[in-house]
């Protein structure tokens, strides 16, 4: 039977006496032929000299002598031999301990020579020139005890030594030493207890077995952490703790597989739909050309939109998912659409809804640590520690518990994993037998993800969808957002000015911006306190929500700065931002780096601590500790978005994304950072900055406009590609409209209407090109897209182009009357029934109480092969016309 902790802590304590000395001391086993004690207890002896020792056992140890003496600390260090015949057990020495946690400990008081027990609360701790102790009451410490151990009955380990007592006569408590002093000032004693207790298990059996109820508990308080960031500054400026559901609206999530590899016989008019980047019906699109055999078009790829509460239903609680039944999921989006949102929504429906437990990991935080290390080594101690009863035993309900399969892991951020092959990486270590039976939910941003190809084909992949402003029977999403923000404050009204400007002309680019949840809570922010003014890039979005802050935190923490000192901490998070993500740390930012940058490169007459500063405004939040040193903080900036806007401002040429010397050739020592997808985002919100010159910015573009790599055009290509998502943000750039237009030839390349691009370039480059440029259409500037789509509209075309042609535009501007009437035409004057049931389709879509459409419809319906889709689109018609009207058109087909 286990030993109770009482006992053996007072198997471990020893009294000491000096010889020709009145009275006596405690004293307590740390390692083998090791005792600890006070310095005050031995005071008068020097190096080598002997200290009488004796026990509850009736052992003595003749031949113990001082070999460590510590005077400032109080601290003191005995050596003896340990007996052959007698196997002592050590205290387990650990530092946590928190306010209201109860003390035990035993010694040899003047009262009770023989050794007697006192049980004590800690009160938090106090400084002694400037050193740490814990103070402690309810508990009487006699003459005699000064030595022993400070047992933490919360963790079952040891926190301290006591050292003083308040009053001898009463059971005002005292003061001790924390364990964490000790094992700074005696470095070796750490290496010694981890050895002495993996040979020696009796204390580590003894200490508590945790309950489901605890576990529950260390789950919840790890993700408590967790959401702190996504929630403290919202909080703030809403003047009060901030649910996640008050101002959640719920994310429909796209059911996503990955495309197959492309036919290799394909024409070159329908290249450029098997190569589209863009996740959509290629099934479809592959059978405008016949020279695609129906076996390659059946492995085209499909979408299925699945609802928030769908989600929830099918794939997580009934497991239905076509690749892995609900055991791998991925979710993706890009930066600030919700992602780590929805973990913690799944994190909270694994704990309420089932009897799983989720552990939830910061996927940066593992460095250079395994996932299994991670869990073991960082996790599990670390969400353990706030109910102090961490253990083997610990270790051994876990690995139990995954093997079971009764543990989800809840994974942030691949993107921000150090490595260039994360997603491999992982895939990898989740083949780990202790990880086969775990349900795994991850996280990713898109580009990375569409990046690894076929590495992580076992998960099933949600995209995260953009907020709706009510197209077609969709809900209005950004107006619910922004009704429950101005409902949280009482200002309804300045809900509805906000969405109603949103709706105004020329404001298309921002509108777009604030279907992203992170963007459209920044939105309502700036609006609380700048109404009327809307910004016009990314860039200007997060500029007034900095400004905002500042002008917030006043008002609710009473922090009033200056504006020179509101510039200093944003050229300090500028150079932190800019050095992390250089040196590769995407989001979790390790201690080092943060004290370097914001305590180390301070002046010392600042006036100010930037650090703690940067802190109290929420910029930066403590978000766990390193996985190489636990005793060091990790921190992250509220947002990745917000390091990426940070870095921006610390960056003053364009020279440091491309090197302005560049010549067809790499120049040697120079880095081009404009190939590095970490510094895409910078890039594109240093163009949208107002305090930028317009020269820098055109030459910035110029540059990747006319970029020579002397690699056949491959990253010349990549270049091009970002210039035309920078033009969205540069809003004046002279060079904007060449960019689109050049866009609009390679996306049609694959027509007959630029044959002079078929003679330049080859035919796998222009499928591959006209793929790019649609997607790039939708991160470049919409309104040059839209009339350039106009304009080919208006001027005569074959069939396929003015398809392709009116149906971007339709994307772009649903109701645009030119893309309207260019499918009608179609629908009137083509003879090819491909043709004609994608352009009724589309039209069906754009314009659904057309009475064309409905005719066109019919026709389809009675082919013999219809479609769904031509049906679906009748009842779209059905339910947007009066029914007369509607009964009309259906019989005049």
């Amino acid at each position: 039977m286990d030993q109770r902790l009482d006992e053996l802590l007072q198997r471990c304590t020893v009294k000491l006496k000096v010889p020709d000395k009145v009275g006596w001391g405690s004293g307590f086993f740390i390692a083998p032929g090791l005792i600890l004690t006070c310095a005050h207890v031995v005071k008068g002896m020097n190096l080598g000299d002997k200290v009488q020792v004796s026990s509850q056992e009736q052992i003595s140890f003749p031949d113990t002598t001082l070999v460590q003496l510590i005077p400032d600390y109080d601290l003191a260090l005995l050596r003896f031999s340990p007996s052959p015949t007698v196997n002592f057990p050590c205290v387990y020495l650990a530092p946590d301990f928190e306010p209201f946690d109860r003390f035990y400990t035993f010694g040899y008081s003047d009262q009770f020579p023989n050794g007697a027990s006192v049980t004590s609360d800690c009160e938090g701790t106090a400084f002694e020139q400037g050193k740490e102790l814990i103070l402690f009451k309810s508990g009487q410490i006699r003459p005699g005890i000064s030595g022993s151990a400070l047992l933490n009955w919360a963790t079952g380990k040891v926190c301290g030594i006591v050292k003083f007592t308040r009053d001898r006569t009463t059971d005002l408590g005292g003061g001790a030493i924390p364990t964490q002093v000790i094992l700074e000032q005696f470095p070796q004693i750490k290496e010694l207890q981890q050895q002495f207790h993996q040979q020696d298990d009796r204390w580590v059996k003894s200490l508590k077995v945790p309950t489901e109820e605890i576990w529950r508990e260390a789950c919840r308080n790890w993700i408590k952490v967790r959401r702190s960031p996504v929630t403290n500054l919202f909080a703030d400026i809403l003047g009060k703790p901030l649910d996640l559901d008050e101002i959640h609206v719920p994310l429909g999530l796209l059911e996503r597989q990955r495309k197959p590899i492309a036919p290799k016989d394909v024409s070159p008019e329908a290249g450029s739909q098997v190569y589209r980047p863009e996740q959509i019906d290629l099934s479809q699109e592959a059978s405008v050309n016949s020279r695609i055999p129906a076996n390659q078009r059946e492995r085209q790829e499909t979408i299925t939109p699945i609802s928030y509460d769908d989600f929830f239903r099918r794939v997580l609680a009934q497991r239905q998912s076509p690749k892995s039944q609900g055991k791998r999921l991925a979710i993706i989006g890009e930066a600030g659409a919700g992602k780590t949102v929805q973990l913690l929504k799944i994190a909270d429906w694994v704990l309420n809804a089932t009897e799983d437990l989720p552990i939830w990991i910061s996927l940066e935080a593992l460095g250079e640590k395994s996932l299994r290390e991670y869990v073991f080594d960082i996790w599990l101690p670390a969400a353990t520690a706030r109910l102090k009863q961490y253990s083997s035993q610990w270790e051994n309900d876990l690995e139990q518990r995954l093997k079971n399969g009764k543990i989800w892991l809840l994974l942030d951020g691949a993107d921000e994993m150090r490595g260039a092959n994360p997603l491999g990486r992982l895939t990898e270590e989740l083949k780990d037998l202790l990880f086969v039976g775990s349900r795994v939910v991850l996280s990713c941003r898109v580009n990375l993800w569409d990046a690894a190809g076929s590495a992580p084909l076992e998960f099933d992949t949600y995209k995260m969808l953009d907020f709706s402003y009510g197209e077609g029977p969709q809900p209005d999403q950004v107006k619910q957002f922004i009704e429950k923000w101005f409902t949280a404050i009482d200002h309804l009204e300045w809900g509805d000015s906000l969405r109603m400007a949103l709706d105004e002309l020329g404001k298309e680019r921002i509108k777009n911006l604030a279907r992203n949840p992170l963007r459209l809570g920044l939105l309502c922010f700036n609006w609380q306190e700048k109404q009327g003014n809307l910004p016009e890039t990314k860039a200007m979005l997060y500029q007034q929500f900095v400004e905002s802050l500042y002008l917030i935190s006043e008002q609710t923490k009473g922090i009033a700065l200056t504006p020179k000192q509101q510039s200093i901490l944003n050229k300090a998070l500028g150079r932190l931002a800019k050095q992390a993500i250089d040196r590769g740390f995407k989001s979790i930012l390790p201690h080092n780096l943060v004290c370097q940058e914001l305590v180390e490169s301070q002046p010392v007459n600042l006036g100010f601590d930037v650090f703690d500063l940067v802190l109290k405004l929420g910029w930066l939040n403590r978000v766990g500790m390193e996985a190489e040193n636990p005793l060091h903080n990790v921190y992250a900036f509220f947002h990745p978005s917000f390091q990426e806007y940070f870095a921006a401002l610390a960056i003053d040429d364009w020279d440091f994304f491309l090197p302005r010397n560049h010549k067809n050739q790499p120049v040697p020592g120079e880095q081009y950072r404009v190939f590095e997808p970490q510094w895409r985002e910078v890039i594109l919100l240093w163009l949208g900055r107002s305090d930028v010159e317009k020269g820098k910015k055109e030459q910035l573009i110029r540059s990747l406009v006319k970029f020579q790599d002397g690699c056949k055009g491959f990253y010349s290509d990549r270049a091009f590609l970002l210039a035309a998502a920078g033009i969205a943000e540069f809003k004046d750039c002279t060079q904007a409209d060449a960019i689109v237009h050049q866009l609009m030839q390679w996306r049609f390349f694959a027509s007959n209407l630029l044959k002079r691009v078929r003679a330049t370039f080859s035919i796998p480059k222009g499928r591959v090109r006209s793929g790019w440029a649609e997607t790039a259409f939708s991160n470049t500037d919409s309104q040059r897209v839209i009339r350039e789509l106009v304009r080919l509209l208006e001027t005569p075309q074959e069939e396929y182009t003015y398809l392709i042609a009116a149906e971007n535009l339709g994307t772009f501007d649903p109701g645009n009357e030119t893309a309207i009437r260019a499918l009608m035409r179609l629908l009137e004057s083509t003879q090819d029934q491909n043709t004609r049931r994608r352009a009724a389709e589309t039209l069906g879509t754009l314009d659904p109480g057309n009475e064309t459409v409905i005719r066109a419809l019919m026709r389809l319906l009675r082919h013999p092969f219809r479609t769904d889709e031509a049906y679906q689109l009748m009842m779209k018609c059905a339910e947007a016309l009066p029914y007369p009207a509607f009964y009309q058109a259906f019989h005049a087909s």
